[in-house]
């Protein structure tokens, strides 16, 4: 796992941490074996012929060490070789250890095209930098055969691609498509903002990363909805709409709190540290929000409460609030975010 571990940091500047690991069933090549007995034949004619058994003019020491050169050498590294075949499937990419020489990282991203034999045996992963690999499922134990739906899931073989999940057991791969189910308020607004915006989604908020974000304007609809109009937002790769395994900064982007309450706004000192309360309404959110910049933001998913730190000049402050859903929308992905490479 070592030649893994290593090629996906050098792919993605991040460990490996959530894979699973494929031990193909080793077939090892009748040609090893035969070696094998020639060396164990030479190594007993040598023995015979140092302990004076036998007399003969070939098995001198310099021979016996050529003949071990080719007979025992070349065996043992290879079956070597292929007891440390593995195929690791990870939740960014799908990576070949070939025994020797350095592991392959086929990244999801970068996937080109994914072909699948008639009797699904066998599937063939081409990516963007002209490598192919290919996995025969019958070589393996286990849920190897989920890649099938993965690369589905992804958009090919003449699929539509679709928002889903990966994750991990000791022994299977979990995928799961992402749906949600609208309520009456989160349809109004998802009527009303669609027009404006290409993907509009409602909820995954731990997906969103609002940090150095210019705010636009703060307004309210319905007299019980929030809306921020940002200069942008950041998608992580497990967000639906972002299929790029990797994150992403969007162009202008709308955040929409629903049924917003608990509003609270703080004055931050210089080290950070929460001071006066001055605010606890959505006027004093909008106020706060003028011509300022989300430094940074969290979300307690248990309890629905966002904070965002703003600051507008050398001024910080701390907004809290909770909210029952929220909706976020941006029109395309303009680039990979700071953090990728």
């Amino acid at each position: 796992m070592k030649k893994a571990d290593l090629a996906y940091y050098e792919r993605f500047k991040e460990p490996l941490k959530h894979f699973l690991v494929f031990v193909p069933r080793t077939r090892i090549n009748f040609q090893a074996y035969v070696l094998l007995a020639l060396f164990g034949l030479a190594s007993i004619v040598f023995g015979l012929e140092m302990a004076n058994v036998l007399s003969t003019t070939i098995f001198s020491v310099p021979f016996y060490a050529v003949t071990t050169m080719v007979t025992l050498v070349p065996p043992i590294v290879y079956i070597r070789a292929v007891n440390r075949r593995r195929v690791v499937v990870s939740d960014k990419a799908l990576i070949v250890n070939p025994g020797l020489g350095k592991a392959k990282v086929f990244a999801y991203e970068d996937t080109r095209n994914v072909d699948l034999t008639d009797d699904e045996a066998s599937l063939v992963v081409s990516d963007t930098h002209n490598r192919t690999m290919s996995v025969t499922f019958d070589d393996f134990d286990g849920a190897l055969r989920k890649l099938i739906d993965l690369y589905r899931y992804m958009g090919f073989f003449r699929e539509e691609a679709v928002p889903f999940t990966v994750t991990f057991t000791d022994d299977d791969i979990l995928l799961e498509q992402k749906s949600q189910e609208m309520d009456e308020d989160t349809s109004q607004l998802f009527e009303k903002f669609i027009k404006k915006y290409r993907y509009l989604t409602p909820g995954f908020l731990e997906d969103i990363i609002f940090f150095n974000v210019e705010i636009a304007k703060v307004q309210l609809t319905e007299a019980k909805h929030i809306v921020f109009y940002l200069s942008h937002i950041d998608v992580k790769p497990n967000h639906p709409e972002n299929t790029s395994f990797k994150a992403h900064k969007t162009d202008s982007a709308v955040a929409i709190f629903e049924n917003f309450s608990d509003i609270k706004v703080y004055e931050l000192d210089d080290k950070g540290h929460k001071g006066n309360l001055v605010g606890e309404s959505s006027h004093d959110i909008r106020q706060t929000g003028k011509s300022a910049t989300i430094f940074e933001g969290s979300y307690d998913k248990d309890n629905d409460l966002l904070e965002l730190v703003v600051s507008r000049g050398t001024q910080k402050q701390l907004i809290t609030m909770r909210f029952s859903q929220v909706i976020v929308g941006w029109n395309n992905l303009v680039a990979p975010s700071w953090f990728e490479k």
